[in-house]
């Protein structure tokens, strides 16, 4: 696993929700620019969206910073039966072997997935001689022991398995996946593809299967949308299984008008059917939003809400990040007249989140005083020191390597690092919203 440590926490996902061109595949960008300028590690983009993506992505695409699959050239006509098991795995951190072309994410039909983690397994006689080393468990079968002359069964023989960062994955510092609208629905056309094909049993769609020409075809019933929505549950909380990153795992969705027994009228993220956008945002850790809103001055700004933002249509949208109290602005936002993205910046955010982090393990020391610090695993035993709060955390040079210092990566490629002490497109906390207008977003009815 990686040594070098994380400048914040990533124990769960990071939710990017908004209309469609409101930004939010940019901000995907701004997290990759700001991964490799610190920390030297690129971002892997899992996209599903038919939109594709812009000239910012597209330009840290071919510059190595961003990696992408598009992960629907894996299952190209379908009938492969892929679409699920793609999703799935690459939910999990999974990258394929090989591309058609690197520039673009594409894949062969079928391409083998690689793990993000390998595990050896090594199979011994009971003296101990080493009889096989593979990585997939399905290899360890019965055998003889050429030293001992004796027949080693899987019941008699020594099985030991170690786990470490698959070599793919030594580079990767974030994994991005665009989008969970568009996963959710690529797996809706799955399931009637299947039934049109009758793979699938039990209750029928509206519609009914029909030929037209070689093509089966057929709808989707109530039973397709509870199955899509326990997917759409399982891939983010995969993502959370992925080690080694240094930032949490993003997802971007698309939004959709809904009820909340708590807050009204909302708008929240879009997977299929409408019965489960309430409870997306508790299947995450931070749920930004991704806004294009008129200011006071009458001029559009893009605007990455940090907190609860009611629009102004009524509805709530009800963004939560999972940061200490008092450290984060109400969104972050580009001034009119400066470079874009200075200020609509994950790499922002994430510098916010890192002061938030210092700043309270800095009130927590003073508070509590003598703390035991960070448990260091060693060779055969476990230290723990008695010291302030931070002094568990190893600071660069004592035990984790320095972050990089912010470098080029391209023209204009340069994280506005210095705007978290200068304010730099910083929203100031406290500040009220202001009545705003918003592109209408099509209302999806609820199945």
């Amino acid at each position: 696993m990686s040594t070098q440590p994380s400048p914040i926490s990533a124990p769960s996902v990071l939710l990017i929700s908004g209309p469609t061109g409101f930004g939010k595949t940019s901000l995907i960008a701004t997290a990759a620019k700001w991964l490799w300028q610190r920390h030297k590690k690129v971002l892997r983009l899992y996209t599903g969206d038919g939109g594709g993506y812009g000239t910012f992505v597209g330009a840290l695409v071919k510059l190595g910073v961003i990696e992408v699959f598009r992960v629907r050239t894996r299952a190209s006509s379908g009938a492969e039966g892929l679409c699920e098991e793609t999703l799935a795995l690459a939910s999990r951190g999974y990258w394929p072997e090989t591309f058609t072309s690197i520039e673009k994410g594409e894949v062969e039909p079928g391409v083998k997935m690689l793990a993000p983690i390998t595990t050896t397994y090594r199979m011994s006689c009971p003296s101990g001689h080493l009889l096989k080393e593979t990585t997939d468990h399905r290899d360890l079968k019965p055998i003889k022991c050429n030293t001992c002359q004796i027949a080693v069964t899987l019941q008699t023989a020594q099985v030991t398995k170690s786990s470490k960062s698959a070599e793919h994955m030594e580079r990767v510092g974030g994994v991005a996946m665009e989008g969970l609208t568009s996963w959710s629905s690529w797996h809706l056309q799955s399931l009637s593809d299947r039934r049109a094909r009758s793979e699938l049993h039990g209750e029928q769609s509206n519609i009914g299967s029909f030929r037209s020409g070689d093509q089966f075809m057929d709808g989707n019933n109530r039973a397709d949308y509870g199955f899509v929505q326990q997917a759409a549950e399982r891939w983010l909380q995969n993502a959370t299984t992925i080690q080694g990153l240094l930032i949490p795992p993003i997802f971007t969705a698309l939004e959709t008008a809904a009820e909340d027994t708590g807050l009204g009228p909302i708008w929240g993220p879009a997977i299929a059917g409408q019965a489960k956008t309430t409870h997306v945002p508790q299947w995450v850790g931070d749920y930004l939003g991704s806004q294009r809103v008129t200011n006071e001055k009458g001029l559009e700004e893009f605007r990455l809400y940090l907190t609860a933002w009611r629009s102004g249509d009524g509805r709530v949208h009800p963004y939560k990040p999972r940061a200490f109290p008092g450290y984060l602005p109400e969104y972050l936002y580009d001034k009119v007249g400066e470079e874009a993205f200075s200020g609509f910046n994950l790499g922002l955010y994430f510098d916010l989140l890192e002061q938030g982090e210092k700043g309270a393990s800095s009130k927590l020391e003073k508070e509590l005083g003598e703390v035991p610090g960070v448990r260091v695993q060693g060779k055969g035993k476990v230290e723990v020191g008695v010291a302030g709060a931070g002094a568990g955390l190893a600071p660069a040079g004592q035990g984790g390597a320095a972050p990089a210092q912010p470098t080029q990566v391209g023209a204009g490629a340069q994280v506005q690092a210095a705007q978290v002490q200068a304010g730099a497109g910083v929203k100031p906390v406290g500040r009220a919203p202001v009545p705003v207008r918003r592109a209408p977003v099509p209302v999806v009815k609820k199945v």
